[in-house]
């Protein structure tokens, strides 16, 4: 019997355990993840912090404390801070803030004996969870442009180019003048090599303008007998 009653002491001080290991672990889990989106500040979800931020793009909930003691250069007093909870990710900044210790007098009057630091939620002023504010997004000539405003990246300058009709591509080759350059937007490649020669002396002295076309590219013509 007691035998019995030892092992059932066993398993639940185990499954106790288990519980409260897993519990702080839950815990530890959600403290890593807000200090992971504390960390990221700046990526683009929030905009600049308007002072010491805790949090950034944090769903959090406010309410009043309870009066607790407060001392400001020597001044004894009492304060009511603000409750500050953090819910998971979100839309919400966490700011340092002030709060009043006061004291009442002998006569009865209230007495200020400084300020105290507390927490305040500024709501609702970070994009969603998952867009920043500015982004990336196609305009119509399949060019990449910045945009102030909250959303998702469509492109990323030199890295994700936007998408083109067909025959058309992005980036291509143009000519510039008698160089080759790189476009970052829609069109239809008119030279071969990027920073190579685009018409000019290497195509030889021209005539007319179908010479440039067959013998130099298509876009070119015959400027003072050479093709550009």
């Amino acid at each position: 019997m007691r035998m019995g009653i030892y092992i059932s002491l066993v398993v639940v001080c185990s499954l106790l355990s288990f519980i409260a290991a897993n519990t702080i672990s839950y815990k530890s889990g959600i403290s890593n993840l807000l200090a992971t989106v504390s960390a990221q500040a700046g990526l683009g979800q929030c905009p600049p912090c308007p002072g010491i931020c805790t949090s950034e793009g944090v769903s959090a909930s406010t309410s009043l404390g309870f009066p607790e003691d407060c001392t400001v250069n020597s001044c004894n007093g009492s304060t009511i801070k603000n409750r500050v909870v953090l819910n998971g990710l979100g839309r919400d900044i966490v700011i340092i803030s002030k709060a009043r210790c006061t004291y009442f007098d002998n006569m009865g009057h209230e007495q200020s004996c400084g300020d105290v630091e507390d927490q305040t939620v500024l709501s609702n002023v970070c994009c969603p969870v998952g867009q920043a504010q500015p982004h990336y997004e196609c305009n119509f000539g399949g060019g990449c442009d910045l945009d102030n405003s909250c959303g998702s990246d469509k492109c990323e300058p030199g890295v994700r180019f936007c998408p083109c009709d067909a025959g058309e591509y992005s980036p291509h080759l143009e000519c510039d003048g008698n160089t080759c350059r790189l476009a970052e937007y829609c069109g239809t490649n008119e030279c071969d090599n990027e920073g190579g020669s685009c018409g000019g002396e290497t195509c030889g002295a021209c005539s007319t303008d179908s010479f440039c076309y067959w013998n130099c590219y298509p876009l070119t013509a015959c400027f003072y007998s050479q093709c550009d």
